[in-house]
């Protein structure tokens, strides 16, 4: 029972917090969490009778709770997807499907689907993938800034 109680409260106490961030605030230093209370929250007011939500506070708090892992679903898939639609783009758009293709982007009209390309930075891409052969780069020596990732 002790178990159960704490769970109920961390539930609560953690989906009430979270939405706040970016909601208007409320006051929740009446929220005791103890007894029968009405606590507000962003979501309408959440009932507690005897300690315990009610069903209609409950299937809020679940609401609240889909809510915020939509909202985390879609912040960390972006840039999954992101990176994937512009492997796509890159092969589509310059026929850089073959191993060893790289494209380069100098222009801004070129690096308008790089999500955070700035101006001033060539960006020479590939998307390759070590499963068919190895990759050598012969490059001069010298400073340079970048990195090689492969995707397989």
């Amino acid at each position: 029972m002790r178990i159960l109680q704490y769970t109920i409260r961390t539930l609560l106490l953690s989906s009430l917090t979270a939405p706040l961030l970016a909601a208007p605030s409320f006051d929740l230093s009446t929220a005791t969490l103890q007894g029968t209370q009405t606590i507000k929250s962003s979501h309408g007011n959440l009932e507690l009778v005897h300690n315990y939500p009610t069903d209609e506070t409950s299937a809020k708090l679940f609401d609240m709770m889909d809510t915020q892992r939509a909202a985390q679903v879609y912040m960390w898939s972006q840039p999954l997807v992101s990176y994937a639609a512009w492997k796509t783009a890159h092969t589509t758009a310059y026929d850089a499907d073959k191993f060893g293709d790289f494209v380069v982007f100098d222009s801004l009209k070129e690096k308008r689907g790089i999500v955070t390309a700035n101006l001033t930075t060539p960006y020479i891409i590939s998307f390759l993938s070590l499963e068919k052969a190895p990759l050598l780069i012969d490059y001069p020596a010298g400073a340079i800034a970048g990195g090689v990732g492969e995707d397989g």
